[in-house]
């Protein structure tokens, strides 16, 4: 199917699933902004998520790879799962979506770092450039207006938990493009989000108690089912994506979220610093697309 499609179709096909991923990540992150119980939330539509793609996942499974090396990458990648669900969860209770949500995927920062130590990789000079004007993009983003002067909020405990976030996420960033060497992405990546599910499980039967989470399903059914569906569809999207697209555009372009979630916080939930949290993200995205097409 594929090699009978014209190369220029090819490529706007593959914007279009791009946008849409990005766009559907961004509206679940909204979603999962304004509930009140952030990790019961989560473990609701981690459950539905597997549900929901169980015949996907398991139909690309052979018995073979149960005994492969990947084992070892989706436990590693869903702890680094969990970090990050903890982190987002948190941070949202405490900051707005327009000022977490950029920051929390501000993970290519710590990308390349983590694939020259780990992955033997090395950064080229517009890659560097990228960490660097991304950089720049997150302290933007954490600009607030003052009485007098600009002042950052990177000291916030939102911030703090955003950026925790982006490092769980370049965690398993790294985890997965090794692990996915291993196995098939479907069948890896519906594992990994099973380990995550069971990771916030045990995080909830340590550390929460009375009735959360069926008060949280009883007042977010909806919610919950939107996001566990739409969390594993915005990857889906981008897997099928980088089937006829080029990797290092497609990459890049997906950070184009970061974009979406402020707008989303900004006119949706009218949260303030709209404008400078929008430029903000724009440079954030620019730094993206500096380091994904670096040679």
């Amino acid at each position: 199917m594929v090699g009978i499609i014209h190369p220029i179709q090819m490529e706007f096909w593959a914007i279009l699933l791009v946008v849409g991923s990005s766009f559907i990540h961004a509206f679940w992150n909204l979603l999962t902004k304004k509930v009140e119980e952030g990790v019961p939330f989560l473990w609701w539509a981690f459950g539905i998520s597997l549900i929901v793609y169980a015949p996907l996942g398991l139909a690309f499974l052979s018995k073979a790879e149960f005994f492969s090396p990947a084992g070892i990458f989706i436990f590693f990648g869903g702890t680094f799962e969990v970090a990050y669900f903890l982190g987002l969860s948190k941070a949202y209770a405490r900051g707005d979506l327009s000022l977490v949500y950029p920051l929390a995927r501000s993970a290519p920062i710590f990308v390349p770092i983590w694939a020259t130590i780990f992955l033997k990789e090395s950064i080229a000079w517009m890659g560097l450039m990228g960490i660097l004007t991304v950089i720049l993009g997150v302290f933007v983003v954490s600009l607030r207006w003052g009485t007098s002067l600009l002042s950052p909020e990177l000291k916030n405990q939102p911030v703090s938990l955003a950026l925790f976030t982006a490092l769980a996420s370049s965690g398993y960033s790294v985890v997965d493009k090794v692990g996915v060497s291993y196995m098939h992405p479907i069948p890896y990546i519906y594992l990994e989000f099973a380990i995550t599910w069971l990771g916030l499980g045990l995080y909830l039967l340590l550390f929460h108690r009375g009735n959360s989470l069926s008060k949280t399903w009883q007042q977010n059914k909806k919610s919950i089912l939107l996001v566990g569906i739409f969390m594993t569809l915005s990857y889906l999207l981008i897997l099928f994506a980088l089937r006829i697209g080029k990797v290092s555009y497609i990459i890049a372009l997906r950070q184009i979220s970061i974009v979406f979630g402020v707008l989303l916080g900004s006119l949706i939930l009218k949260e303030k610093y709209g404008k400078t949290r929008l430029i903000g993200a724009l440079i954030i995205w620019l730094g993206a697309i500096l380091i994904s097409l670096a040679p």
